[in-house]
């Protein structure tokens, strides 16, 4: 797809660079503002079109000379650059690295690495990473983990809610969730994925199914992982589960009973409008009866506020 005017023009432009924000891009241009020869440049892209850009702007005198400078790339961290330039080389070109000052600095983001594993035999496990923006469902990009290893690695830009998960045939899609709307600088996070086969037993946590606090009213944020599970149900045509509700125990013992049991009902009444048959749907809320984690502090009591799907006949 050819940029626009804004970022191609009659000269040379070349060596084009996205940053890992999947925004800020540079590039290499003789256009008319430069120092001499081939220049770095950078522009903002400023919607999903890949139509529309700010005006890009010369890296300046720090990064370009009146001689040849291209091949324009930061690592993830935005801390360095790396670029080529034929200016005082020791031969034709050389290579440079650039440390980078903060208003050079592409936006930041988040480094996931981990490994995708099968749950029952720990075993790493080839699967596609998906990750999504919660509030609208949109997926964000994708990546695959190692056959061998069972390694990933995504890079989410920062100011959404994302929910990411591991797919592959014969699993159900553990799902992950990073609320990064407040990052302002760039980190590493390690989350390794445990897929659960579909066998008579299995249980999964919903992971990304909210609700309102206090409610069994579903939050938007909700319906892609839900959307995922009722797939699951269509490609398996003889599976059954049952939902169980959890809450944390910081209520009266019958009002989470009864929000445990009426979230399960919401979930099974959104998988029946999906086209899933209740007959195959079983659910049990059991209040703040069986936690997985302590309810000393907030922290790990959200742990415990879960719908859990638990396979009863494939």
């Amino acid at each position: 797809m050819n940029l626009g005017p804004k970022i191609n023009t009659d000269v040379k432009d070349v060596s084009p660079f996205l940053a890992a924000d999947g925004k800020t891009m540079y590039f290499s241009s003789k256009r008319p503002g430069g120092f001499g020869d081939q220049d770095i440049w950078v522009a903002k892209r400023l919607d999903d079109t890949w139509k529309h850009w700010s005006d890009p702007v010369n890296m300046g005198n720090t990064i370009n000379s009146d001689d040849y400078d291209s091949y324009y790339s930061i690592a993830a961290a935005g801390d360095y650059a790396f670029m080529v330039t034929y200016k005082n080389s020791y031969g034709k070109a050389d290579i440079e690295r650039i440390k980078l000052k903060k208003e050079l600095q592409p936006d930041p983001v988040v480094m996931v690495t981990g490994k995708v594993y099968n749950a029952k035999t720990k075993k790493p496990l080839a699967a596609d990473i998906t990750y999504e923006q919660l509030n609208s469902g949109k997926e964000q990009g994708s990546a695959r983990s190692n056959s061998t290893t069972g390694e990933y690695k995504i890079i989410l830009p920062y100011g959404m809610n994302y929910g990411f998960h591991g797919k592959a045939q014969g699993y159900i899609a553990v799902n992950e969730n990073l609320d990064l709307t407040d990052i302002k600088q760039y980190q590493e996070v390690h989350k390794d994925l445990y897929l659960i086969p579909i066998e008579v037993g299995q249980s999964v946590a919903l992971k990304n199914v909210f609700f309102k606090q206090g409610t069994s009213t579903l939050l938007e944020e909700s319906y892609p992982e839900l959307d995922r599970l009722a797939t699951i149900l269509r490609d398996n045509s003889t599976m059954e589960i049952e939902l169980g509700g959890h809450t944390d125990n910081q209520g009266d013992p019958n009002k989470d009973l009864k929000l445990s049991q009426d979230r399960v009902k919401t979930v099974k009444e959104y998988l029946v409008g999906k086209g899933i048959d209740a007959k195959r749907i079983t659910g049990k809320g059991y209040g703040g009866t069986k936690p997985i984690a302590s309810n000393a502090k907030e922290e790990t009591r959200k742990l415990n506020r879960r719908v859990e799907v638990k396979i009863t006949k494939k």
